[in-house]
């Protein structure tokens, strides 16, 4: 799916030399995915379709997201709650998730470089810094997106809507 960046994402990760890549989940691109990694020599693990997530999360050292084109991630949402500092591009609504050098870092899409050079900064933090990060993520996301807070949002609004017609 080109909305999701995935071309972008196997590019930039191959181009850092190091590291291994976890891609969970199945689609119609699938084949030309694991084509690419190939051909760019890149040690990405596509892992299909997966119940473990949560348990892939904390076993991980960040999360990285190259959307072209997003909502409200829900994938966002649960790494931030697992822990993970996030690289990810500015669409949508990841600038609500990710506090840009606070949980992690938010860059503009369609760039494998810039991505790239992103993806390195996180994984040569200390892991004293980068566990800081995914902490402070882990806060934000709890402070504003669990789901008493939400009802609270949605009862507030209720309220508001029935002063207005009463």
């Amino acid at each position: 799916m080109w909305k999701k960046g995935y071309g972008q994402l196997l590019r930039a990760f191959a181009s850092l030399g190091r590291g291994v890549l976890l891609v969970a989940g199945e689609g119609p691109q699938e084949a030309e995915l694991r084509a690419l990694a190939s051909e760019l020599a890149a040690d990405v693990r596509f892992l299909g379709q997966r119940s473990d997530i949560a348990d892939l999360m904390c076993a991980s050292d960040a999360f990285v997201q190259a959307s072209v084109v997003e909502g409200l991630s829900v994938a966002l949402l649960e790494a931030a709650s697992s822990g993970l500092a996030s690289v990810t591009t500015d669409v949508g609504g990841t600038a609500e998730i990710v506090r840009h050098e606070r949980t992690g870092y938010i860059l503009p899409p369609g760039n494998a470089e810039t991505l790239a050079a992103a993806m390195s900064r996180m994984m040569s933090l200390p892991v004293a810094e980068r566990r800081a990060l995914g902490l402070a993520a882990r806060d934000h996301v709890a402070s504003h997106y669990e789901a008493a807070v939400e009802l609270s949002k949605w009862e507030d609004l209720y309220r508001e809507l029935l002063a207005k017609w009463m």
